[in-house]
């Protein structure tokens, strides 16, 4: 696996919206092997659901930025509107195999996986594209999704 993001050039950075939920400041792409996805600008998450007692496995504020882009390209994944070609065992495959390339501990990442496994289905593909519009101060739903950039590959 290879795995690399940018978010115009730079570190991608998050604007809280609420004390769980915060929103992208500007589009993210991630390429992941031979693709790329974009994740557009506004699109909220609130990097990890769960108890609190999941933070000895995977805290829900780390340090390492790209284990943060990771929980958001899952969230992202598990939206309504994204990625028909990816199942829900794809997405969380995906998400240990990135912890694991970012030398996440193989038995954290391997817990989390089988977290999402056992508790994930609730909120695969059941709510659209969350993003954040300013204007408003509101969440909204996202009404298109723009998956795989070909351009990009």
């Amino acid at each position: 696996m290879t795995f690399s993001f940018t978010s115009n050039g730079k570190m991608p950075s998050f604007i809280p919206i609420d004390k769980d939920n915060f929103a992208l400041a500007d589009d993210l792409k991630v390429w992941i092997d031979k693709y790329c996805f974009v994740i557009p600008a506004g699109f909220v998450t609130n990097f990890r659901s769960g108890p609190s007692i999941a933070d000895l496995v995977l805290p829900k504020w780390g340090t390492d930025i790209s284990i943060a882009v990771l929980i958001v390209i899952h969230d992202y994944f598990y939206s309504i509107d994204c990625c028909p070609i990816l199942s829900r065992k794809e997405s969380d495959n995906l998400l240990k195999e990135g912890l694991i390339y970012m030398n996440y501990s193989k038995l954290k990442a391997n817990l989390v996986y089988r977290a999402l496994r056992l508790f994930g289905e609730s909120h695969f593909k059941k709510e659209f594209i969350r993003v954040w519009n300013p204007k408003k101060q509101a969440i909204e739903n996202l009404n298109t999704s723009y998956l795989l950039d070909p351009k990009l590959n």
